[in-house]
């Protein structure tokens, strides 16, 4: 059957963000349901401009579209399961058109980091895992600062992508003997910042 629950909230001028919840007798591990693996989402304009078209993984149930203010679109969710490669034929429609302000998603990006205090030898590398408490509902940038780069220094730029929490792997590069705070800043998206996080590393100096 169809997709439940579906919203649509915009997050800038020309983007919006569409969300749903798997059918009720279908998918996802409901009794004596078909596991659906994938979603087809349509953004159809009536005015016969180019569509717009996503396919997404089943546990994601959401995407976000770039639309044209003040053009009405048709919605369409579309359930793909594992026994046929084809979308249902009867999908989930609803009509949309914006017109007004864009919802504002301003608040801090909240992660996790996977140590608070990371350690190699000189000339060595480490890593550690950054993680989102959450999907950003756009794309979110980290940056990644050293506040003695002559010690430590780690990737500069994390990006988490709209839609996905998964982690994102942090290298660590140790040059000289001493500490470092790895600090972290947001950039982009709607994010006025995130959680104060601080990561020290530590260069050791090589055991011979």
């Amino acid at each position: 059957s169809k997709v439940v629950d579906v919203e649509v909230d915009a997050i800038s001028e020309e983007l919006v963000v569409l969300k749903w919840q798997p059918p009720l007798d279908s998918g996802d591990g409901t009794p004596n349901g078909i596991s659906i693996v994938q979603y087809l989402v349509e953004a159809i304009p009536l005015d016969g401009s180019q569509s717009l078209a996503s396919i997404v993984q089943a546990d994601n149930r959401l995407v976000t579209f770039s639309v044209v203010p003040g053009t009405a679109y048709s919605m369409q969710i579309r359930s793909i399961t594992v026994n046929s490669p084809e979308p249902q034929p009867s999908p989930a429609s609803f009509f949309f058109k914006y017109e007004g302000s864009p919802l504002n998603y301003f608040v801090p990006l909240q992660f996790t980091i996977s140590t608070s205090t990371i350690s190699g030898v000189v000339g060595a590398t480490s890593s550690f895992l950054i993680t989102p408490a959450a999907s950003p509902y756009v794309d979110a940038v980290v940056h990644i600062t050293s506040s003695h780069p002559e010690a430590a220094t780690a990737t500069s730029r994390v990006v988490f992508k709209a839609g996905f929490s998964s982690s994102q792997t942090v290298i660590v590069a140790h040059h000289q003997v001493g500490e470092s705070e790895l600090a972290f800043s947001a950039e982009g998206g709607n994010y006025e910042g995130l959680v104060s996080t601080i990561l020290l590393a530590q260069t050791l100096p090589n055991q011979l």
